[in-house]
């Protein structure tokens, strides 16, 4: 990699001659090491947001969780049978009920949708906390770690 340029191939630090200009500061290596380990804890975040989310969904917000787990306990073989029967009728009503509860209670308005939305937002400052992370595990300011990150995030973008 020629040392005029950037971290995503074009010029940065000034000059026009091979070797002119200010040097970088951080090397590739270093972006790549504070660049995953952030990404890493984003997505570990994301996937602890949707756990959250969906239990509050379907276990406090509505019984849909609950409907399910009693009907994972008919046998596969039995459960033909068992939508068919009065029993079947009134899971499958409970359900309708349940999801058009989930859906007043989301939107406003009843409604028979049946696609809810999980949203995998960390909470706020969860940015802030893995920056502060970064920066006590690479011994480097926060600000540095966002830089890092960032430098990161455009080198993906590219890929």
């Amino acid at each position: 990699m020629n040392s005029n340029n950037g971290v995503d191939g074009r010029r940065s630090h000034g000059g026009k001659r091979a070797g002119a200009g200010r040097k970088p500061k951080w090397s590739f290596e270093d972006v790549l090491a504070v660049g995953q380990m952030c990404e890493g804890r984003w997505r570990e975040a994301k996937a602890a947001t949707v756990i959250r989310n969906k239990a509050v969904k379907f276990s406090e917000q509505s019984e849909i969780g609950s409907l399910h787990r009693s009907a994972r306990l008919v046998p596969i073989g039995d459960r033909g049978a068992w939508l068919n029967s009065e029993a079947g009728e009134a899971h499958h009503n409970d359900v309708e009920v349940e999801i058009e509860f989930l859906n007043e209670a989301i939107f406003g308005e009843p409604s028979q949708n049946r696609v809810v939305s999980i949203s995998n937002k960390p909470p706020w400052g969860t940015r802030k906390i893995i920056l502060e992370e970064a920066a006590i595990k690479f011994c480097i300011k926060v600000k540095e770690a966002s830089n890092l990150w960032e430098a990161y995030r455009r080198f993906e973008h590219d890929q």
